[in-house]
């Protein structure tokens, strides 16, 4: 871009008559400052990234820092490789091809009709104004209206399907019905290979055949295999995820964390009851766990002190015999003839074991001498319990977990659960979201860090080049306009907000600045040789319509084939190019409208800055 602006300046000086090698020279000087300002902006906008922490940070610093030293780079042969190659290599001819006339005549009719509608503009400061806080407005609701998730399931072929079985079931459960939970992908046509085993839990990896012999997408294949799964396994809970292509360690399902601060777990149970109860309600929620459900079995002993109080027992005899007689004791060593020494231990019968009748064949002696059954002192009786116990954050909760259906967006799911979740909860409880909600709060929250600091380094940049703490304001007007139609290109070819759009977002801010640079840059040289402000954004928007439009042409042209791309990990190469596209369309356009008006109305507040001021006092 840097090369593109330079070479035209050269051609335009050539055009009013200067020889190459004059052109070369004065039009490089003449746009060494914006040369050296759009190099800055752009290398701001991608140095935060490398600078923070977290998924955004871990997926694009490589990406950042190579964008960044390459601008570097552009920029520094911009101004030198590129003006000398103008000074030796553009030739004057006065026979231009019949071609390159047609082109230079339609620039320039596109360049009077500008002008014409920009004089209009000149005189509408109002509706320009108000055109300009309906778009921010459509842009407000297209961002509402957009799904937003962590990132685009990327059909990378491969699904990791896990099965939990009931509780307590062994291996030999899982073996007698693994024929039946490989029939739910070996049927499917999409399916290539389907590798199962077993460990702990039955586990298959699926690896789908490739993608020029298949119809279905990943999304649909998954969706297919989770309703046949529900028909045709009754005893397991199948549950399907896409294996990551770039190996990230991303959590692909809601956790949901309920805490209590008085300790009750019984109140905990019954809400996470309730909770589970409003998850699987959720169309876009399949195979929703409890952490506290009471699917473990139990046995409870307890130990009457009453009765042992009044039988004459002394309670460490019935104790003794419980560990003696339950537990196993060792009571000696047998050293045998043949060298060997072999322990004795004390134990019942390990088959006796399984029946708690056994207690009444226990015996412990009284102070009187009389022999009395230890089911007389003991009880013990079968229960169910949570299968684990959890804590979070130091506090007694209840994790729900589940599955995302394919279709279903993330924030979707989180608007559901703020607006339910409070009505089922105590004034002890609370909630926390882990998982998938929870990565791309972080993420959401990590982003707007970045566009912050991304504005506020150009801002402070832009105010240190042009010494102005105005005109970096104007330049940065046209931000939440290029916005807009990265967010109205999302909508119509119905993408979602992820970190692939925000980060094409992030970079939309540098390459758009760079419009309002060359135009207020140029404006205020034709104010310091005496126009007046209209007549200097009339004048500069005149001269750098050329640049501006090669650029942007530049720049777009690049970025449709990511629009365009298709096939497997195309999802976030569209979606950067998507947001580039459409962002700069409608930033170059509003650019070439929004600044030279403003760079008018803010002609008073000019006059006023400081910094300013102070550049005309030195002088």
């Amino acid at each position: 871009d840097e090369s593109i602006v330079v070479v035209e300046n050269c051609y335009r000086h050539i055009e009013n008559g200067e020889t190459p090698f004059n052109a070369a020279i004065k039009g490089c000087q003449e746009i060494i400052f914006p040369i050296i300002a759009m190099t800055l902006t752009l290398a701001a906008v991608y140095l935060p990234i490398g600078l923070m922490s977290g998924l955004t940070a871990d997926l694009f610093r490589q990406f950042s820092f190579t964008l960044a030293a390459a601008v570097m780079i552009s920029g520094v042969v911009a101004l030198t490789l590129s003006p000398m190659m103008s000074a030796y290599l553009i030739n004057t001819t006065e026979q231009q091809p019949k071609w390159f006339s047609r082109v230079e005549h339609a620039l320039q009719q596109l360049n009077d009709m500008y002008i014409k509608e920009l004089d209009k503009r000149f005189t509408r400061k109002r509706l320009m104004l108000g055109a300009a806080v309906v778009l921010i407005g459509l842009a407000g609701i297209a961002y509402w209206q957009l799904p937003k998730i962590l990132l685009p399931a990327e059909d990378s072929g491969f699904i990791d399907v896990a099965s939990n079985g009931p509780t307590g079931v062994g291996r030999q459960y899982h073996l007698n019905h693994n024929a039946e939970l490989n029939g739910v992908m070996d049927e499917h046509p999409a399916v290539g290979a389907n590798l199962s085993y077993i460990e702990g839990e039955p586990v298959n990896h699926v690896l789908l055949k490739p993608w020029g012999e298949r119809s279905e997408g990943i999304d649909e294949v998954i969706s297919d295999l989770m309703t046949k799964s529900k028909e045709s396994v009754s005893a397991y809970n199948m549950s399907f995820s896409i294996r990551s292509a770039n190996n990230l360690s991303i959590a692909n399902n809601l956790r949901l964390e309920l805490t209590t601060l008085d300790r009750n777990k019984d109140e905990l149970n019954d809400t996470a009851a309730k909770v589970q109860k409003l998850l699987e309600d959720y169309p876009g929620l399949n195979n929703v766990g409890n952490s506290v459900l009471r699917d473990q079995l139990r046995y409870d002993l307890s130990i009457d002190r009453n009765a042992i109080i009044l039988s004459g027992v002394s309670y460490g005899d019935v104790t003794n015999a419980l560990s003696t007689f339950l537990g196993s004791v060792k009571a000696a060593d047998l050293h045998a003839t043949d060298g060997f020494t072999y322990p004795i231990q004390v134990q019942v019968n390990l088959d006796k074991l399984s029946d708690f009748k056994v207690l009444n064949k226990l015996y412990v002696t009284s102070e009187s001498g009389q022999a009395l059954p230890l089911s007389q002192f003991v009880s013990i009786k079968q229960t169910t319990a949570e299968s684990n116990i959890k804590t979070f954050m130091g506090l007694d909760s209840a994790e729900l977990t589940a599955d995302v259906m394919p279709g279903y967006s993330t924030d979707e799911i989180k608007a559901y659960l703020d607006e339910q979740l409070p009505t089922l909860l105590n004034d002890a409880q609370g909630f926390k979201y882990n998982g998938v909600v929870k990565d791309l709060m972080d993420s959401q929250a990590g982003t707007q860090s970045l566009f912050l600091l991304a504005l506020v380094f150009i801002y402070l940049i832009l105010a240190a080049q042009f010494e102005s703490f105005v005109d970096p304001l104007i330049i940065l007007l046209t931000v939440p306009l290029c916005i807009v139609g990265a967010l109205l290109t999302l909508t119509l070819f119905g993408q979602s907000v992820n970190i692939y759009s925000q980060i094409g977002l992030l970079t939309l801010v540098g390459l758009v600045t760079k419009h309002g640079i060359l135009l207020v840059e140029f404006a205020n040289k034709q104010q310091y040789q005496g126009l007046s402000a209209i007549e200097a954004a009339r004048s500069s928007a005149k001269s750098r319509l050329r640049p501006i439009l090669m650029t942007s042409l530049t720049m777009i042209l690049s970025a449709i084939p990511l629009a365009l791309a298709s096939g497997p990990g195309s999802l976030g190469l569209a979606n950067i190019g998507l947001v580039l596209v459409g962002g700069l369309l409608a930033g170059t356009f509003f650019s070439l409208f929004v600044v030279p008006v403003a760079y008018v109305a803010m002609a008073e507040l000019k006059a006023k800055d400081v910094l300013a001021r102070l550049r005309s006092a030195k002088a």
